[in-house]
């Protein structure tokens, strides 16, 4: 039997989760991304697969205003080519390359970025097309030591203690599935505005309630109905950063809870643009591509825990259907 004054409390905690669930916090990148520094260029595209261009010094201005947003003492400049850029995307299927030929601008790569790939909205009045920005000094190395390196970032590891991800099986070069992930991931964000799919990067207040694809899921870009319910460990899952969460047990404990979840990802948990993204990358890479997206947890060498891509679980069904019905039909 409930004791009166436990009822009390859950009543007051409830109340108290109400009162966070009707409070959507200010965008702090609102006047960033509005800036005239993103206005739609008046000249065209060049007319390549996946359009490239170098950095232009609004462009420039931009990325330096946003690190000295988040505290990076980083000027980004001009980056190379990838090696065989020329072969990433040459296995998207026409539905991925109709999206890219229509709503992204171009790919610029560059130096000191702050982070592996960064998204930008281009504007012109109602016009909206996406910019990103790939850091190229990251797209080293192999595909599946790229994605490992990213998710070890989320966890502390004793010595004795491993991650790995797996997303490639055989690479026509290093970093080729890596490359095509993190563009797919990026285009993700920019199909989530362009489709209205989620609040637009610049409104003062971001209110992801009313979208179907949020629903019961995120109120706002950082809070989600799951924080005080049954996953309140979300918040605590931080990437490229300095991580609380211990690989083992908390780190095996986080990915069981995923399995409840629609965060495909473990980065698809951390904020609601990166649970669209995330999707939106994984059913290419997973259901297009049918390309693998597979982790373990290891001690001394041997594997203690499997997971892979939600994508095509029963957990994912709804962020899955919800793609196939705008975009892939099948």
């Amino acid at each position: 039997m409930l004791s009166y004054p436990f009822v009390i409390l859950v009543l007051f905690g409830i109340f108290l989760s109400c009162e966070k669930e009707r409070s959507i916090p200010h965008n702090p990148l609102a006047s960033w991304a509005r800036s005239e520094n993103w206005l739609l260029p008046k000249n065209s595209k060049n007319s390549s697969r996946i359009p490239t261009l170098l950095l232009s010094s609004p462009w420039q201005k931009g990325l330096k205003e946003i690190n000295e947003l988040d505290g990076i003492d980083l000027l980004p400049t001009q980056g190379q080519m990838p090696d065989h850029w020329e072969k990433v995307g040459s296995s998207f299927p026409d539905s991925v390359v109709a999206l890219i030929e229509k709503h992204l601008y171009a790919v610029v790569f560059v130096k000191n970025l702050g982070s592996t790939g960064l998204t930008v909205i281009l504007r012109e009045e109602e016009k909206k097309m996406g910019l990103i920005f790939l850091d190229s000094d990251l797209l080293v190395g192999s595909s599946n030591e790229w994605a490992s390196k990213k998710e070890k970032t989320a966890f502390q590891f004793n010595i004795e203690e491993d991650l790995q991800i797996q997303i490639a099986e055989k690479e026509s070069f290093p970093m080729q599935n890596a490359i095509e992930w993190i563009l797919l991931h990026e285009l993700g964000h920019v199909i989530q505005v362009v489709y209205d799919h989620s609040p637009d990067f610049v409104l003062d207040k971001r209110d992801f309630r009313p979208y179907a694809f949020y629903k019961d899921v995120w109120w706002s870009e950082s809070n989600s109905y799951f924080d005080v319910t049954f996953f309140p460990e979300r918040p605590k899952i931080k990437f490229y950063g300095n991580p609380t969460l211990k690989v083992f047990p908390e780190g095996i404990h986080t990915y069981k809870k995923l399995e409840n979840t629609p965060f495909v990802t473990l980065y698809a948990a951390i904020n609601a643009d990166d649970t669209y993204a995330e999707a939106f990358a994984s059913y290419i890479h997973c259901i297009l591509l049918k390309r693998p997206y597979k982790g373990k947890i290891l001690q001394n060498g041997n594997s203690i825990f499997e997971f892979q891509n939600r994508i095509g679980e029963e957990s994912g069904r709804r962020p899955k259907e919800f793609l196939e019905n705008h975009f892939f039909q099948k």
